[in-house]
């Protein structure tokens, strides 16, 4: 079988979660061995070209280069959108490459209507349909309701994480769904220890990580506010891992900010040195910061939103409400108070419902297997 994967970037050289996905995408196809094209827009190729030649098998890369609106233009982000996927559809359809299976990532799937292939569209959290918070918000997310409509239309079949985003395909019209719940790595990182018996033989305040972007939906300027108020009772530590910019930085030496980091090993070593990963968002799909911090034995402090409840619960950390600061602060709380036994076994159950559900090894046979 031969399956072409269309994504807006490619982790290492792009960061995000779509990004981060469409690698370990490729990645668990070639194992598989499957022969696999891998069309994305790059401005400089030589770097991703040698780093796929290093690390994958029966994987072909079509860079598309492409020369983007600068960022002054009145909706450069919706133009530039659509002319990487048509650009990239042009790609496809004129290269060597003929797959069974075509599978777009996320929004750059748009141009691909008409295509002499299958096609798979993979909104992902489909957070533009999930609840606004100001007028803004609600305004902004309108022209991408329309572009995910458009390819839900447009493609044949259409993949979901889990029971939320089902529903919201359903609700839009999909009729041929595919599971396809997000999904993480195993073993890379044998040699470290669980962070909790650390905890325990060297009485260190208790640690807490974010892992994403700097960006509204994510809650941060949340968080920050609730940091400063729990910074005058308790001693713990902050870890901050993202491009949060420094005008909204707190200043404090139990704080840390890491910024953007693109080596993998690097962030799971501050994972498993962590005790709790901290993510109140407003709109999620099914964060793979999550499975990571799963993946190294973490507890978990998440929003009821997308498909956050598939992952966390009472047994492996806190579940709270949206937009709430007393919720976070209440859980945060909690989390200062717990004694070892307790956070090392909501620890332990993070690590096996992974074990148990969302490796990577799992999830792409299970794909397979529908497809």
């Amino acid at each position: 079988m031969k399956i072409a994967v269309v994504s807006n970037g490619i982790w290492p050289d792009k960061i995000g979660g779509i990004q981060k996905h469409s690698y370990e995408l490729v990645l668990s196809l070639a194992e598989r061995g499957l022969e696999v094209g891998v069309f994305f827009p790059i401005e400089n190729p030589d770097y991703m070209n040698k780093f796929f030649k290093e690390n994958f098998r029966n994987v072909y890369l079509f860079p598309v280069q492409i020369s983007a609106l600068p960022t002054l233009f009145p909706g450069h982000y919706l133009f530039n959108l659509f002319l990487r996927s048509r650009k990239i559809r042009h790609a496809l359809i004129n290269s060597p490459f003929q797959p069974d299976f075509v599978l777009t990532q996320g929004l750059i799937g748009w141009g691909f209507r008409n295509i002499p292939f299958k096609t798979i569209s993979h909104l992902h959290g489909l957070e533009m349909f999930q609840k606004s918070y100001s007028l803004k918000e609600i305004i902004s997310k309108v022209p991408f309701q329309w572009i995910s409509k458009s390819i839900i239309k447009h493609s044949d079949y259409q993949c979901y994480y889990g029971p939320y985003t089902a529903n919201l395909l359903k609700e839009l019209g999909s009729k041929r769904l595919i599971p396809f719940p997000n999904a993480v790595r195993l073993g890379r990182n044998a040699p470290f220890t669980v962070s909790t018996e650390y905890l325990a033989s060297n009485k260190k305040p208790i640690s807490f990580v974010y892992l994403g972007r700097y960006e509204f939906r994510k809650g941060i300027h949340l968080l920050t506010k609730i940091l400063r108020e729990l910074l005058e009772n308790f001693q713990f530590e902050f870890h901050f891992i993202g491009d949060i910019p420094a005008k909204v930085q707190l200043i404090h030496p139990q704080i840390f900010y890491h910024g953007k980091i693109q080596e993998e090993r690097k962030i799971r070593l501050i994972l498993q040195k962590s005790e709790v990963l901290v993510l109140p968002s407003f709109a999620e799909g099914m964060p793979t910061c999550i499975l990571e911090a799963m993946s190294e034995k973490t507890a978990i402090i998440a929003t009821k939103v997308g498909e956050n409840s598939l992952l966390v619960c009472e047994s492996n950390g806190w579940i709270i409400d949206p937009h709430q600061e007393s919720s976070l602060k209440q859980a945060m709380e909690e989390a200062l108070n717990c004694d070892y036994k307790t956070l090392k076994e909501k620890a332990e159950k993070s690590y096996q419902m992974v074990i148990k559900k969302y490796t990577w090894e799992k999830v792409i046979r299970n794909f397979l297997n529908h497809l």
